[in-house]
């Protein structure tokens, strides 16, 4: 069979077949397994062709960087690609489920760490090992952890994933989120009895890890320094904190700056924690939901657009929590509906991903950009279906949402989407 190659692969399949001494078939296989024709990888399959033909070394670009896998499979390909109906098809003409890349990079590492919950859940279906460790000991929890992919934690703790699993330098999956602020996640791991004390080879438990990976360490403060806590700091941020209208009118009557913010704000939730830097009034009063400290605050001068060092906005601490009042009221302060964090999300993005229909509405009536790129490439409607949050979709497909915008990793919303009925209504759009 005679295929032409994308030029960006000629080397790399000269390289196959020239070192490699691959069969002219087995190259055939992993570019159709590559360009996802599943027409293809069976027709090679049925003529012969090996399904656990390896690569030498596969490079794939990543967060700015290049990641060079050596011993690739075409079973990985298909992981790393998102594609379901390819996995099954390899599986069931005898692809090893639990082929290891020299790194012992398996092919549920892969699917774990971009979130194809899909592809995670036949891989564990077909007695896909749950914790197989790579180089760095991390198992494919650690990996879903540390990406932010909150479905695919559930399910792999679910089928007996070791929440409390260490890797070489002494990462949980807990550690692993929080070095990345995942909040969602650390919630998800906390529920499911993740240690939150948990110590790693340089002594540090997964707190120190969410403070560590914002701002200049040489402004960081002790874990147990009374100045990093709210509760023991300003008489206003503690009347915000308690609820206390009264005492903030009097406190802002005594000259009491509503602009001062907190250098480290601990959220404690289920006997985890998650920290914001340059925390403000305005968010803790958005944080607590109380409507009334908020008008006050705004009234007072407080900054409506104040960002935390992740870039985070009252307005996406509204969006995210679901409080619709304060976002209308936000709004109307001229809260920038498209402020974006570190991650690129909007207040649209974590709505989405939130399933808060009612703000989406209002964030959407007021210029909120449905089609805005996060880091990753995911727009709000990539949020909201990977979450299945149908109504979600729904409305932002019918507002004008691009069905077929593609993330980094080539993925559409429908890609994203484990619900059957969310993957036939963005389909039914699509035709």
């Amino acid at each position: 069979m005679v295929f032409t190659m994308k030029t960006t692969f000629i080397g790399l399949w000269i390289l196959l077949i020239s070192t490699l001494g691959w069969s002219q078939a087995g190259a055939d296989l992993f570019k159709a397994v590559q360009d996802d024709d599943d027409e293809l990888v069976t027709g090679l399959i049925d003529e012969g062709a090996n399904v656990n033909t390896k690569l030498k070394m596969r490079e794939i670009k990543y967060k700015g960087t290049v990641d060079r896998h050596y011993s690739w499979t075409l079973l990985h390909e298909a992981c790393y690609k998102g594609n379901k109906e390819i996995v099954e098809i390899l599986l069931a003409n005898g692809a090893h489920i639990n082929a290891r890349t020299v790194s012992n990079w398996t092919p549920l590492h892969e699917a774990s760490s971009n979130g194809y919950f899909e592809v995670v859940q036949v891989l564990i279906k077909n007695k896909a090992e749950i914790d197989p460790a790579n180089l760095n000991d991390w198992t494919p929890l650690h990996t879903a952890a540390h990406e932010g992919h909150g479905k695919i934690v559930r399910l792999l703790i679910e089928n007996g994933a070791q929440v409390n699993k260490k890797g070489k330098y002494g990462w949980t999956p807990l550690h692993a989120a929080s070095s990345e602020n995942h909040r969602e996640i650390i919630k998800i791991l906390i529920e499911k009895g993740a240690n939150i004390y948990s110590k790693d080879k340089d002594g540090r438990i997964p707190s120190d890890l969410a403070k560590n990976n914002i701002g200049d360490s040489s402004k960081r403060l002790e874990p147990n320094s009374k100045k990093e806590n709210p509760q023991i700091g300003s008489e206003l941020f503690k009347a915000v904190q308690g609820e206390n209208e009264d005492e903030v009118k009097r406190l802002i009557k005594e000259g009491i700056d509503v602009n001062e913010k907190v250098k480290i704000r601990r959220i404690e939730y289920k006997g985890g924690k998650d920290e914001h830097y340059d925390w403000s009034l305005l968010h803790e009063a958005v944080f607590k939901g109380n409507y009334d400290i908020v008008n006050l605050l705004l009234e007072k001068g407080a900054e409506v657009n104040s960002q935390t060092t992740s870039g985070w906005t009252p307005l996406h601490q509204a969006s995210s929590d679901g409080h619709v009042k304060i976002s209308q009221l936000l709004i109307e302060k001229k809260a920038r509906v498209n402020a974006k964090n570190l991650y690129g999300w909007t207040p649209l993005h974590s709505a989405a991903h939130q399933g808060h229909s009612e703000i989406a509405l209002i964030l959407i009536k007021h210029g909120a950009d449905l089609n805005s790129r996060g880091k990753r490439g995911w727009t709000p409607l990539h949020a909201a279906a990977s979450e299945d949050h149908k109504d979600m979709v729904k409305i932002l497909i019918d507002k004008g949402a691009n069905i077929n915008s593609k993330s980094n990793h080539g993925k559409t919303a429908a890609d994203l989407a484990s619900r059957k009925d969310i993957k036939k209504l963005l389909a039914d759009k699509t035709d």
